[in-house]
């Protein structure tokens, strides 16, 4: 037999299994060059949601049954737990800033606080409480967010937050149970835990897949290398063939599996739906109506459609909202319709609370003053209006709803409407006093008609500003310098609060407290007969407003 028989017949076979290798190969690099040009037309991967290879779970529990793997795991875990325990004690140490226009001292404008409001949390908490399964070994606490943009923020610790942003767009309690529903619904599942195991487990498939296919290839390349050096004789040209092919197959490997996978910022959509479906069952065990959903998400839809801004949360994207939609309305008609109609046909839905609306229209005054903060005009004007609708003798809706009339507003109309919040306020603050810059704003609308006949009550507004400033806050305002400013431009050069007046009036101030009435203070900084500087009618108002047009 011929020395060279024996490496003949396997080079022969290599030929006839080759062709078949190499095209799974080059295969496998059409597939992948298309899979990376597919993504980076998609936009950005950072916060693309990762596809988890799927596997059964006798491999991941063997996977995780690895020391390295279950290690690595169980670290990013308490990672992750720990920047919660901080992120939770951190938010919670705001609970006293109150709020934005509380302190003028306060020039911290972070908006990352929980709402001052205790009625408001205790009500958002017991709803909360209400929703959590029974079995549930979690214990949960749940927290208003004082943030003008939908958003929640869920810790491994228990704690949700949603933000007033969020809370001021909704129109009931079954609405709310969704929102707090779904939360729970992501530390119910451990979805946050899984996520890191799911990445880990998938990171070591393909590490096992990777090396095989390594063997494989090493194989080719070596079998490729001889066949070639024996049928044309070691020639360079065969070796060169062998080369290349050997590096293509080894290179497509390598770079399929080199770069890591990145870990989404958001929810997956398939966390997203689960969540939904297990809402939806909390809502229906515990009375509130899944039909309520899609509404709630058709008002995101229509506030971030007045201003792209509401979508920086994430809830608010369109997309979010549209694939949100879709799923619910599936869940509908599929998996709690059953549960939906035997509601109806039984005891019914439950009606919202009798504090309800005055918690949501807290919510919409608060949350539209901030906004405006932040130039969401579009949104501080719903959540205002619908303020001040809800609660028509609100004296702080009416002001924050005149502020940011006068702000935007572009017609002779529009520009009463806001006088005439402004002159609301004013009277229903009358008797308590409590909102000093009603008095400023009134005195700066006035001044804006350049009418002399204003002077007077210009002066009186001026003075009623500073009393019940010092009166709350023990001092003068940081816009002393222009009140005073405005006193000489409506020729009073001389006024000011001198410590005589503070010894005439009595005033006794503790911390902000005073048992002095505002219309005695404001009687004794004027030295006026009447109680307290009635703002003018409002036709005298209107038509310094025409003259002005």
């Amino acid at each position: 037999m011929p020395r060279h028989f024996p490496r003949t017949c396997i080079s022969l076979l290599i030929c006839l299994a080759l062709p078949s290798l190499c095209s799974a190969q080059l295969g496998a690099i059409i597939a992948n060059k298309n899979k990376s040009t597919q993504t980076a037309n998609n936009g950005n991967t950072s916060t693309a949601p990762v596809q988890h290879i799927q596997a059964d779970e006798a491999t991941i529990e063997r996977v995780m049954d690895m020391p390295s793997v279950r290690d690595a795991v169980q670290r990013d875990w308490d990672a992750i737990r720990t920047s919660d325990l901080e992120m939770a004690y951190t938010i919670n140490q705001t609970a006293n800033w109150g709020m934005a226009d509380d302190n003028p001292g306060n020039i911290d404008s972070d908006r990352q606080r929980l709402y001052s409001n205790p009625i408001v949390q205790e009500y958002i908490n017991a709803l909360g409480q209400r929703l959590v399964p029974k079995d549930s070994p979690n214990l949960y606490s749940f927290r208003v967010l004082y943030d003008p943009i939908p958003k929640t923020v869920t810790l491994s610790t228990g704690s949700i937050y949603v933000s007033t942003g969020l809370l001021s767009m909704i129109d009931n309690e079954s609405q709310l149970a969704y929102i707090l529903g779904h939360e729970i619904a992501h530390v119910e599942r451990q979805q946050v835990y899984m996520r890191i195991r799911d990445q880990y487990v998938d990171q070591q498939l393909a590490k096992e897949k990777a090396q095989k296919q390594k063997l494989v290839n090493d194989v080719a390349t070596t079998a490729l290398g001889a066949l070639g050096g024996d049928l044309i004789g070691g020639s360079k040209f065969a070796a060169a063939i062998g080369g290349f092919m050997g590096g293509t197959i080894g290179m497509t490997a390598s770079h399929y599996f080199i770069h890591p996978r990145i870990e989404p910022t958001v929810w997956d959509t398939h966390e997203e739906d689960d969540a939904d479906q297990m809402s939806a069952e909390f809502m229906l065990n515990a009375g509130y109506d899944p039909r309520e959903i899609p509404k709630l998400y058709n008002t995101i839809g229509e506030f971030a459609a007045k201003d792209s801004r509401v979508s920086l949360g994430i809830i608010g994207n369109s997309e979010h909202v549209e694939e949100r939609i879709a799923d619910i309305q599936n869940l509908l008609e599929g998996d709690v319709h059953d549960g939906i109609q035997k509601r109806l046909k039984g005891p019914g839905f439950l009606a919202d609370g009798l504090d309800f609306a005055g918690v949501l229209s807290s919510i919409r005054r608060d949350n539209g003053a901030l906004a405006m903060q932040y130039d969401l005009f579009a949104v501080a004007k719903k959540n205002l209006e619908d303020a001040v609708a809800q609660r028509p003798n609100d004296a702080a809706a009416h002001f924050y709803l005149a502020k940011l009339g006068r702000r935007t507003a572009r017609t002779p109309d529009e520009k009463q409407q806001a006088i005439d919040h402004l002159t609301t306020a004013i009277r229903l603050d009358m008797e308590r006093g409590a909102i000093p810059e009603l008095h400023w704003e009134y005195a700066v609308s006035l001044m804006e008609q350049d009418n002399p006949a204003n002077k007077d009550m210009i002066l009186n507004e001026l003075k009623s500003y500073l009393v019940l400033y010092e009166r709350d806050w023990g001092g003068l305002p940081r816009n002393l310098s222009v009140v005073y400013d405005y006193f000489s431009q409506n020729g009073d050069s001389s006024w000011y609060l001198s410590p005589e007046w503070y010894t005439a009036t009595q005033l006794v101030n503790l911390g902000g407290r005073t048992a002095t009435s505002a219309a005695a203070v404001i009687h004794s900084a004027l030295g006026q007969s009447s109680a307290s500087p009635t703002p003018a009618a409002s036709a005298r108002i209107k038509l310094a407003v025409a003259k002005k047009q």
